[in-house]
């Protein structure tokens, strides 16, 4: 596919915006007859006013020579008085949809914008493929507002500077893992996790996490708190979990959990980690020590059969399994590339 660039738009491409939105957002009227709120039924005068105002960045998407699309960025501040940044509409032609168009406009986006401490956008509920766009490239759900429509919600969602968009790794649902049908449309759950290198005599080996009331082993991280950036969550988790300070943090991707049969969702976050520590002294919560949890250290493989043996029965640690393995085959043969 033909990059998609970020051109900035003047008063002059203003009835090309206006056209294009229409057009774009008129299925989606369609379907919610959103008298109210729809852009595809704003004036032209509308985006002229946007287009003349001093903190809004209106942007053709043009894919080649042809346009695709449009975002209008609004440069806003967070409560602290930050610089943040607002989405407010990205859309996409209907012919040019399910490209990678949209993704790689976000992409572009927070490249032109690196100030921005913060970011803002909002969507329809109902449109899953929009959500779990925005929630790929790490916006999270902040409030949802029910409107005058019957059927249509609309959900805000925010985006911290910090976290890092990564590829998808795998996506796992209950068709793949218990043969059962079925798709959750839950809030996904956040987590960050780390395939940790250690040092010093633990050169060459990796951590593990072993929770012995389950007889599971598991790569170390866990849930990411609210406000709080991936990688933050990162070294508070691993530190928790094995007494390690991380040094070094290098993307892997994420995995894409949906387990229709809890309706749950989540989104985890691995990097290939290194750290400095020799000496451990994890912090564990009553819980993790009540469950008998300890940190284990081993070679690749070693770590590769541990974490896939014995095949677990009950779904969720069949879910728990299959997404450690799947960062792990990330990895590929070489844990140093």
């Amino acid at each position: 596919m033909e990059e998609v660039r970020l051109v900035r738009a003047g008063i002059a491409d203003a009835e090309t915006l206006h056209r294009m939105k229409h057009t774009a957002f008129w299925p989606v009227y369609e379907r919610y007859h959103d008298d109210a709120t729809s852009p595809a039924l704003e004036l032209l005068s509308k985006v002229k006013a946007q287009l003349e105002h001093p903190t809004t960045d209106w942007y053709i998407l043009r894919r080649g020579e042809t346009d695709v699309g449009g975002m209008r960025i609004v440069r806003e501040h967070t409560e602290d008085g930050l610089p943040a940044c607002r989405i407010s509409p990205l859309f996409v032609l209907p012919e040019y949809q399910h490209q990678g168009v949209a993704s790689a406009a976000l992409m572009a986006a927070f490249s032109l914008y690196p100030e921005a401490a913060l970011w803002r956008i909002s969507a329809i509920l109902q449109e899953h493929d929009t959500l779990r766009l925005y929630e790929r490239h790490c916006f999270r759900r902040t409030e949802v507002v029910p409107t005058a429509c019957p059927g249509m919600d609309i959900v805000h969602l925010t985006r911290l500077r910090e976290d890092i968009p990564m590829r998808r790794l795998a996506r796992l649902t209950d068709a793949d893992l218990l043969g059962t049908e079925g798709v959750s449309h839950a809030a996904p759950r956040f987590t960050a996790r780390a395939v940790l290198r250690g040092c010093g005599d633990r050169a060459g080996l990796y951590a593990v996490t072993h929770t012995k009331g389950f007889g599971i082993h598991m790569l170390p991280g866990g849930g990411v708190e609210r406000g709080e950036a991936i990688l933050q969550a990162l070294h508070r988790e691993v530190y928790e979990e094995t007494g390690c300070r991380i040094a070094s943090a290098e993307p892997l991707g994420y995995v894409e959990e949906n387990r229709a049969h809890a309706d749950y969702t989540q989104l985890s976050f691995y990097f290939l980690c290194t750290t400095m520590d020799t000496v451990l002294h994890p912090h564990l919560t009553e819980s993790e020590v009540s469950h008998g949890v300890s940190v284990r250290w081993m070679t690749l493989e070693e770590m590769r059969q541990a974490i896939c043996t014995p095949v677990l029965d009950r779904p969720q640690g069949r879910f728990l399994q299959a997404r450690d393995m799947a960062a792990l085959a990330a990895l590929g043969g070489n844990p140093n590339s």
